[in-house]
């Protein structure tokens, strides 16, 4: 969390001496990464898939950040479409997050994800203590 909160802080520095039209992107960039970095964080400290699923809500927020302050600096059609796309890649995303077949699924992309506990085997009946 310290070098999340450290490495946000110097890329803030730095963005102080951007051009003012740059500064947004800047900042939200340096957010997003701070983001992603306390995700990674709680991934690596937690390892639970409740953890990657924020991981991965936290990427799409992030990415959204990201996607919309860049279509900012296009103007007319140009920005409407970029907003559109971003905007569709967040929804997907998101819906793959937060979606009831990523809640049943046992299959995880990410680096380090946990493997599902498998389930006891059922080989027959257990003795009932009566």
């Amino acid at each position: 969390m310290d070098r999340a909160e450290g490495a946000f802080h110097a890329t803030r520095k730095g963005c102080e001496s951007v051009q003012r039209n740059e500064w947004q992107p800047c900042i939200a960039k340096a957010l997003s990464d701070k983001w992603r970095a306390i995700a990674q964080a709680e991934v690596r400290l937690r390892n639970t898939p409740e953890a990657y699923r924020i991981q991965r809500i936290v990427e799409a927020d992030a990415a959204l950040l990201t996607d919309i302050e860049e279509c900012g600096a296009m103007s007319g059609s140009h920005r409407l479409v970029c907003d559109s796309v971003a905007l569709d890649a967040f929804r997907a995303a998101m819906k793959r997050a937060t979606g009831s077949e990523s809640a049943a699924s046992t299959e995880c992309t990410l680096a380090g994800c946990p493997t599902p506990a498998a389930p006891a085997a059922r080989g027959g009946r257990k003795r009932s203590r009566v």
